[in-house]
C-alpha cells in the first residue's frame, strides 16, 4: 500500500491507528505509516494466546520503536533462559505467557501439551526482551 504512486497524496485523515498483528513487522513499514500520522500499534500473540498476549496501545507510549507493547489485560509475560528463570530487563530469552487467554492443552496431543506448557507458563519458542518499563520487544519467531 505504502509503494501505491498515490500514497503521500491519500487522504488518511479518517485513519485513527492500524493494528499489526502476531508478525515481526520491518521498522520501515512502520515509520511510513508515523510519517503520515497514522499510529501503528504492535500486537504479539498467537492461537495458543487467544489471539493477544502484548500490544501497545492507542493513546498509550508508542515511543520504544519496535516494541509490542505491555502484557494484554488478565495476562502475564516473560521473559526466560533455557531453565524457565526469568531474565532481568534487557536480556534475550524465550517469551513465555500465562494467564486465562492462555490454552488448556493441544486436544489429544498430551505430548505437544506438556512441550508447551511449563508450571502454567506457554512456551512461545520466541525470542525477545523486556526493558525496563516492561515493554516488550519480539526478535526471533522460532514457531513454524
Amino acid at each position: 500500500m505504502t509503494e501505491h504512486p498515490d500514497w503521500t497524496a491519500t487522504d488518511l485523515s479518517s485513519l485513527k491507528a492500524i493494528s499489526t498483528g502476531s508478525q515481526i513487522v520491518p521498522p520501515h513499514l512502520i515509520e511510513r505509516f508515523v510519517a503520515r500520522g497514522v499510529p501503528v500499534l504492535q500486537v504479539y500473540g498467537s492461537t495458543e494466546t487467544c489471539p493477544v498476549a502484548v500490544y501497545t496501545r492507542l493513546g498509550g507510549d508508542l515511543s520504544r520503536t519496535g516494541s509490542t507493547g505491555l502484557p494484554g489485560l488478565c495476562c502475564e509475560a516473560a521473559i526466560v533462559d533455557d531453565a524457565g528463570v526469568e531474565l532481568p530487563p534487557d536480556t534475550p530469552g524465550e517469551i513465555v505467557v500465562r494467564g486465562p487467554n492462555v490454552f488448556s492443552e493441544y486436544w489429544g496431543n498430551k505430548v505437544a501439551t506438556s512441550e508447551a506448557l511449563h508450571d502454567g507458563w506457554f512456551r512461545t519458542g520466541d525470542i525477545g526482551r523486556r526493558d525496563a518499563e516492561g515493554y516488550f520487544f519480539c526478535t526471533t519467531a522460532r514457531r513454524t
